[in-house]
C-alpha cells in the first residue's frame, strides 16, 4: 500500500474500533523497537489520556511518517524523540499524531511499553525507516 494511503487507512480502521498491525521500520527507537523483529499494535490516539513518555505515530504535512516517544505536549504541539536520539523533533500539531502505540510483538509475543525515559539512551542520530516512514528528512 502506498503511503500517502497510510494515515486514511488507519482512520478507517479506528473508526470501526479496530487496531492496525504496522511493521517497525528503522532504528530511532532502539533499543526497544528493533526492526525486522518488532511490529507494532496501534490504537487510536483518543482511546485514552497520552502525553510524556507515550509512542505515537505522527504524519507531517509532506506525508513523512515518524514513531517516536512523546517528550513534551502541550494542548496544541507535541514534541517527539527517538530513545536512540538526542535531539526533539517538533514542535508536531497533535492533530497530527494518528496513532498510539499500545502493544509491541516480538517473536509472537505481545509486550507493553514500558521503557527507558525519553532522552536517557545515548543517541546515533540516525532518522528511521527505509520505506517512508520518516525518510523524509
Amino acid at each position: 500500500m502506498p503511503f500517502a494511503n497510510l494515515a486514511s487507512v488507519i482512520h478507517e480502521v479506528f473508526s470501526s474500533g479496530g487496531r492496525v498491525r504496522l511493521q517497525v521500520e528503522g532504528d530511532s527507537m532502539w533499543p526497544w523497537l528493533r526492526q525486522g523483529e518488532d511490529d507494532v499494535i496501534l490504537a487510536a490516539p483518543h482511546v485514552r489520556a497520552w502525553g510524556r513518555g507515550d509512542v505515537v505515530l505522527a504524519v507531517n504535512d509532506r506525508g513523512c511518517y515518524v514513531m517516536h516517544r512523546v517528550s513534551r505536549r502541550s494542548r496544541s504541539e507535541t514534541w517527539l524523540l527517538g530513545d536512540a536520539q538526542t535531539g526533539e523533533e517538533g514542535p508536531w500539531r497533535t492533530e497530527q499524531v494518528i496513532a498510539l502505540v499500545e502493544r509491541v510483538v516480538r517473536r509472537g509475543r505481545e509486550m507493553g511499553m514500558a521503557s527507558p525515559r525519553p532522552g536517557s539512551l545515548p543517541g546515533r542520530g540516525w532518522r528511521a525507516g527505509h520505506s517512508g516512514l520518516a525518510s523524509c528528512g
